[in-house]
């Protein structure tokens, strides 16, 4: 999803707006508007093409170690394995916080939201969704532990499919899983969380518990189950005659979309411990009520549950413009006996590429046959899906894309793609998606094993299709990121090009996204999780690298620590990249020295301290470097390293470990990627050592204070 508002542009600065929103840049300004471009949920669309076509600020010609860079980055409390979010010109409105800023928005596997300045780094508001209810002795995260899955995501689980914002109601909504004992029962509980972007608080009368699982005789091979809430529909793969959302086993890993006035949110499994199913339930987006709920393997054979998880490595369920649905799954139960019209006969779609549709004929309490709300439209099933779902090579592991109808052709208009862990890419008529055939696949086309594998979403520009492939193994050995080209409804069947084998990718390989200015301008990035580096080619060529922030020297565009599946977002001039513990923005870097602090003081002076505190004055430096001189003429030392800006119109550094009764003179310099300014200078003397003075008052008996020592 995304939407447009306007804002005026600097004449000169990296961004489309003030990098401190509480005070404005003294610069001139244009008086022509320009789009500012929101990214409001995975891969910019609900098609996830991963295209932005409305970025003027970067391009290829730009994109260097000698432009562009590490801006800053926001320390955060967890992983984050969902993708970040922006929105522009929110009115921040919180007891503390009012204004108008450009957010980006970040949550983490510790289950936290936050919202930070997208410009400057200062976090704006966070929620933390671990606040004890009535009766609740406890609330965590999920710990691996409990799922079984110690090598999955550590250490650990909370939120990780990426949320969506509505943007007509303001509202992000977002689902947290969490540990939660009440008496002497633990709870595993998922809930839909509708959080108003302007100041965290929850909304729509959320948050809903989607799933409230109690987990018994927990350290057993084989737990039993109470089933507190959750959905429940008719199926015999749980052994009995129903089938039941388990909060504990389901893992919610896609990305949330919005679509038809209805949240859509997928589940798969954590590390495959069964029983667990893929499920797709709709929410509307209006009062949170569950308004379908399909399950993809309800009579599934397999053994303890149908299995079939939709995770995707973290890709959406993508939505064409008539509101039809379409996800792939996991290894699992298939039904290969078909009914007269092709479809599975007990409705489980395991290894598929399933198209859903609404079914207004079922609900709550008239029943379909893999739920209610939903009925299967149509799929496509590999000849070869039983073995390859005994190897464990399921299709699942990547995401499906819509492309644009201008790259099909009379027969074919409407198409779609996507591969899976074998590496074949299958070019899909989303008209009549081919079901299954045990002798031959009927798709429009298939391009066998063109890559070691996918655990991603592709993206599309320009004719174009960009994939970065990854071997189904860890430690994996090292893909490439490779481009096709497509049109009249034909992939082409060897890469257009490719990156070059010194810059491969490792497990999981990487989703990448396309910014453009139209047809023009385009930069394909991408996040290589071994060597934790953001990388930026030319769009029309995969072997011309342009930048990755491994290049510029002393490690000045740092990534730290990146997760599996992190995908990018880049808009409006900025790069923002999630980690084990920050959010991370790259953008163009200034093009001239920021202006120098001034009117530095001191505070909380004791003997081996003192807070210096100074104005601000720019919008452009990186930071701040404070130096400490110890006597009249000796040498300047710098402390404390390089300190982040952006704070807000005044910042501070304490200075710690100081002798007593001793002159100390600091200057503060601000600084950029072209280097330092002028600086602020202040001089103070510590304080005596020793306790302090104490405050011995005599008084006469008429109550007044004649001495005091120490006032």
């Amino acid at each position: 999803m995304k939407n447009f508002s306007f804002r005026k542009k600097p004449l000169s600065g990296r961004t489309l707006s003030p990098r401190k929103n509480a005070r404005l840049s003294l610069e001139p300004l244009e008086t022509r508007a320009m789009l500012a471009i929101n990214a409001l949920g995975y891969h910019y669309d609900n098609q996830s093409t991963g295209l932005n076509k409305n970025e003027t600020l970067l391009a290829p010609a730009n994109v260097n170690i000698n432009t562009f860079g590490k801006l800053f980055s926001a320390p955060t409390d967890g992983q984050a394995y969902a993708s970040p979010l922006y929105m522009a010109g929110v009115n921040i409105n919180t007891p503390t916080i009012a204004g108008v800023h450009n957010v980006a928005y970040m949550a983490t596997e510790n289950d936290s939201l936050y919202a930070f300045d997208a410009d400057t780094g200062a976090q704006l508001w966070k929620d933390t969704y671990l606040t004890p209810g009535p009766g609740v002795t406890s609330v965590v995260p999920v710990p691996p532990a409990d799922l079984k899955a110690p090598g999955n995501i550590t250490p650990v689980v909370g939120i990780t499919g990426t949320p969506v914002i509505d943007p007509a109601t303001n509202t992000l909504f977002v689902v947290s899983k969490t540990k939660e004992v009440v008496g002497v029962n633990t709870h595993y509980i998922m809930r839909l969380h509708a959080i108003d972007v302007t100041n965290g608080n929850e909304k729509l009368g959320g948050p809903v518990v989607i799933g409230d699982t109690i987990c018994n005789n927990a350290t057993a091979t084989t737990p039993t189950f109470t089933y507190v809430s959750g959905p429940v529909i008719n199926g015999t793969g749980d052994g009995g005659t129903q089938v039941r959302f388990n909060a504990l086993r389901e893992l919610q890993r896609p990305a949330l979309t919005l679509a038809n006035g209805n949240l859509y949110i997928a589940f798969g499994s954590n590390n495959d411990i069964v029983p667990y199913y893929g499920w797709v339930l709709g929410f509307n987006a209006q009062n949170l009520a569950l308004t379908g709920v399909f399950n993809t393997a309800p009579n599934g054979n397999s053994p303890n549950s149908g299995q079939d998880a939709i995770w995707q490595s973290g890709g959406e369920v993508a939505v064409d413009a008539a509101g039809a649905l379409y996800f792939e799954t996991g290894n699992g139960s298939f039904d290969a006996v078909l009914n007269a019209a092709g479809f599975p006969s007990k409705g489980d779609y395991g290894d598929s590429f399933v198209k859903l549709v609404l079914d207004p004929t079922t609900d709550s309490t008239h029943l379909g046959q893999n739920g209610w709300g939903f009925k299967v439209a149509d799929y496509f099933t590999q000849f070869n899906q039983a073995a390859l779902s005994q190897a464990d090579v399921d299709v699942g592991s990547g995401a499906p894309m819509l492309l644009p109808d201008s790259v099909g052709n009379a027969q074919h208009p409407h198409l779609m793609l996507g591969a899976g862990k074998e590496g074949t890419i299958f070019l899909i008529d989303r008209d009549n998606m081919g079901h299954f055939d045990p002798n031959t696949n009927h798709v429009v086309q298939e391009v066998d094993k063109v890559l070691l594998g996918s655990f991603d979403t592709p993206a599309y520009f320009n004719n174009t299709v960009y994939y970065v492939e990854s071997a189904n193994s860890l430690p994996a050995s090292g893909g490439l990121a490779k481009a096709f080209s497509i049109s009249n409804a034909h992939l082409s069947t060897a890469p257009t090009s490719q990156s070059a084998a010194a810059d491969n990718y490792f497990f999981p390989g990487a989703t990448p996204i396309v910014t453009a200015d139209g047809t023009s301008n385009g930069v394909v990035w991408t996040v290589e999780k071994k060597s934790a580096q953001l990388r930026a080619y030319d769009a029309n060529s995969f072997a011309t690298l342009l930048y990755t922030s491994a290049q510029a020297a002393n490690s000045r565009d740092s990534l730290g620590s990146a997760v599996k599946f992190a995908a990018p977002v880049a808009v409006n001039g900025q790069v923002f990249v999630g980690t084990s513990n920050a959010l991370v923005v790259y953008g163009l870097l200034p093009n001239k020295l920021p202006a120098a602090p001034s009117n530095a003081t001191t505070s909380g002076v004791t003997s081996s301290q003192v807070t210096i505190t100074w104005n601000d004055n720019s919008t452009i430096e990186t930071g701040f470097k404070v130096f400490r001189q110890t006597a009249n003429s000796g040498p300047f030392t710098q402390v404390g390293g390089n300190l982040p800006a952006n704070s807000g119109a005044t910042d501070s550094f304490t200075d710690t470990g100081l002798q007593p009764l001793t002159l100390y003179t600091y200057h503060i310099q601000s600084f950029n990627n072209l280097g330092a300014a002028g600086y602020a200078s202040v001089a103070v003397t510590t304080a005596a050592a020793g306790p302090p003075p104490i405050d011995l008052q005599i008084t006469n008996t008429d109550g007044q204070t004649t001495i005091g020592a120490g006032s």
